[in-house]
């Protein structure tokens, strides 16, 4: 994916303190613009909290290095934060790393900019161009990819098979594409001894 880093400037929330350097090398959608908080340290991943209760050390001993955890809540206005009303949220910002905005990719619809999150290409490239597609090619009527899973629609590799492909053990859960077998790879269940985790999912 590094020939893709520009391709796409999607900006989005990290919910995790560390983001491993070979995913934020690796993935174009992830370009993040790091907020600065003044007077805090910086870790080379972005905004390290010295609040004891946001050490960013996983109790889990089966997890050598810190899980990465994306959500996407669709709908969700960024001023819910901003208000303190999702209190469980405003806490993943205070330990984590976020971004004050993103720029979506056109059109503005769900599945094409999620999918353009995890691949780092606009959607007249990964071929997801709308929540509903037609295609004669394809098929001969308008499709709702939400509902059907056809890897015929979906191009380029997504960073949960990219994790696969590096022996990482990878989850997706309700995200554009998860559905989909990218020639085989596929979901590692979530069992056994992890190097590390990545889970995509959108609620």
């Amino acid at each position: 994916l590094r020939e893709n880093v520009g391709h796409a400037t999607s900006r989005m929330l990290l919910l995790s303190q560390q983001f491993p350097q070979s995913f934020v090398g690796g993935v174009g959608a992830l370009e993040m613009n790091v907020k600065k908080y003044p007077g805090k340290p910086m870790s080379p991943y972005g905004f390290t909290n010295s609040d004891p209760l946001c050490s960013g050390i996983c109790s889990n001993p089966r997890f050598k290095r810190p899980p990465v955890l994306v959500i996407s809540l669709d709908g969700f206005a960024y001023e819910y934060i901003e208000r303190n009303v999702v209190k469980t949220f405003n806490r993943f910002k205070k330990c984590g790393t976020s971004a004050e905005w993103m720029y979506s990719s056109y059109p503005s619809k769900t599945f094409p900019n999620h999918y353009t999150m995890v691949t780092g290409l606009y959607p007249e490239a990964h071929g997801i161009i709308d929540n509903n597609i037609y295609d004669p090619s394809i098929a001969a009527y308008l499709v709702d990819v939400r509902r059907k899973s056809d890897s015929r629609y979906y191009k380029g590799e997504p960073i949960w098979v990219t994790a696969a492909k590096h022996n990482l053990k990878t989850a997706c859960l309700f995200w554009a594409g998860c559905s989909i077998d990218f020639n085989a790879v596929g979901m590692v269940a979530i069992a056994g001894t992890f190097k590390a985790l990545v889970i995509v999912g959108i609620f």
